[in-house]
């Protein structure tokens, strides 16, 4: 069995415009995965079902946090699309 793990994030037609590609990014890449990391499978789907919740009523994210150095930032389908070989 491989230790890859995929995660994916769909939003349906009637809320792309509230749950945007990139706030799905961040409730993964701040919310879920480092629950999944830290072994708390259960938490991560229920932090991230309270997170897309929160957003769709209106309440947002907290600000992002600024990458430190050494502190890798997460690589979006965004940043990935203007990086050329």
């Amino acid at each position: 069995m491989s230790a890859d793990r995929k995660l994916r994030f769909e939003v349906g037609y009637g809320l792309e415009g509230d749950v945007p590609d990139v706030t799905a990014s961040r409730i993964i890449n701040e919310v879920i995965v480092p629950r999944i990391q830290a072994g708390d499978r259960d938490g991560a789907v229920v932090a991230g079902m309270d997170a897309v919740m929160g957003v769709i009523g209106g309440q947002g994210l907290p600000a992002q946090r600024r990458a430190g150095r050494g502190e890798p930032r997460p690589l979006t389908w965004r940043s990935s699309s203007f990086m050329r070989s």
